[in-house]
Parts: structure tokens; C-alpha cells; sequence
């Protein structure tokens, strides 16, 4: 399955029950080329994998712009994650994700939320808001939480093991 929005605007009415596009169980799909603002969660990939979002400006949710909850393999690249309340992105169980080429700015709390996700590859990312030290559940490679504000900032890591990272520095 393919959205291609072709730069068309799909605007919710701010329903903090709603999904701008809600991908559910099925693996392989597209979701592209749009502007999609104003629902709870912008776009929904609940227990899919292998999928993409892929070039959208992605704005003003009451939650996050995209979530991904389980699945694996999953891509969201060249997108533009703007002002959502709490995260550009979040993905909680997932693995094997690719966050690539994104910019993520003025989200309120995090640019991205990694929880329970392992084996994720996040690079060449821009985020320019204020920031989130990231922090996990493992002492060796963490550091502690703080928040400040920062620069543009240049986002790469590649995650092998993160239970719980916020990412927005």
C-alpha cells in the first residue's frame, strides 16, 4: 500500500482521538510527499514493519507526529517534524528502524522517543529546538538528563541497545 499525498495537506480538526494515517498490521507500506497536520498522532504504524515515511512535513499533533509501536525494519527519512506537542517521533518496540535525514524542530518535549527499540540506526538527523540529553537504562553508555538550550545540532547514533532514550539535542 502507497499514500502519496503529492504535496496535498491532510489536516485533522485537533480530536485528541484521531490519526492522520493509521497503518495497522500491515507490513510494506508508503506513506509520502505530504503535509500532514492537527490530528493526536500524525501517522500510526502500530505492529508493522518493512514501511516508510518518507519526505513529509509532519506538524501540530497533540502527541506525536509519528509513532511506531512494534514492528521492525521500518524507515522514516527526509521528513520535517515540526511543533507537536510531545515528540517529532516516537518508537516504542521496535527494532531495526531507520531515522535518516530527518529535521525535527520545536517539538515541545523530545525530536525522538526510543523506548524498548533495539538495533535502531538514527544519522545525518537535524534537530533544532531545545534539547534532551539522551538518556537509557544502560549506566555504561548513558549520560544523565538535562534539559538546555542548543544549536543546530547534527543527530547520529547508531543505537544497539537502548530500553528508554529521548533524543532531541
Amino acid at each position: 500500500i502507497a499514500l502519496d499525498l503529492n504535496n496535498h495537506v491532510l489536516r485533522g480538526d485537533g480530536d485528541a482521538r484521531d490519526y492522520g494515517v493509521l497503518i495497522e498490521g500491515y507490513d510494506g507500506t508508503v506513506v509520502k510527499n505530504g503535509i500532514i497536520q492537527n490530528f493526536h498522532v500524525g501517522v500510526l504504524l502500530n505492529t508493522s514493519s518493512r514501511s516508510s515515511i518518507l519526505e513529509n512535513q509532519i506538524e501540530h499533533h497533540s502527541d506525536s507526529g509519528v509513532a511506531v509501536f512494534g514492528g521492525s525494519g521500518n524507515t522514516l527519512q527526509d521528513n520535517l517534524f515540526l511543533a507537536n506537542s510531545y515528540y517529532g517521533a516516537k518508537i516504542i518496540s521496535g527494532s531495526g528502524n531507520q531515522i535518516l535525514r530527518n529535521t525535527f524542530h520545536e517539538n515541545f518535549d523530545s525530536g525522538l522517543f526510543l523506548q524498548g527499540s533495539i538495533g535502531n540506526v538514527v544519522a545525518e538527523n537535524i534537530v533544532t529546538e531545545k534539547c534532551m540529553e539522551w538518556h537509557c537504562s544502560l549506566p555504561e553508555s548513558c549520560k544523565s538528563s538535562s534539559r538546555k538550550p542548543c544549536a543546530e545540532k547534527f543527530l547520529e547514533w547508531p543505537f544497539i541497545h537502548s530500553q528508554f532514550a529521548q533524543y532531541g539535542f
